[in-house]
């Protein structure tokens, strides 16, 4: 094999590994960051248990959109 084809090969591969991470890897990490982050912050800020399932739905999913608009997704 010639080195014309060893290069690109290395540079497909390099794209491919690229595209992997920032389609399929990065946002995984941030969506679990933002899980971890949100459900921090609920049980911080919010110890009354007093509010229904669906208000903490809401007030959960308001953090989560917000942390994944502000890493970017």
């Amino acid at each position: 094999m010639s080195k014309k084809y060893t290069g690109i090969i290395i540079l497909a591969i390099i794209i491919f590994s690229f595209l992997f991470y920032w389609y399929e890897f990065r946002p995984y990490q941030t969506k679990r960051d933002c899980f971890q982050e949100t459900t921090k912050k609920i049980e911080e800020k919010f110890k009354d248990k007093t509010k229904t399932t669906k208000e903490w739905g809401e007030v959960y999913d308001f953090y989560y959109k917000n942390c994944l608009r502000k890493r970017g997704l």
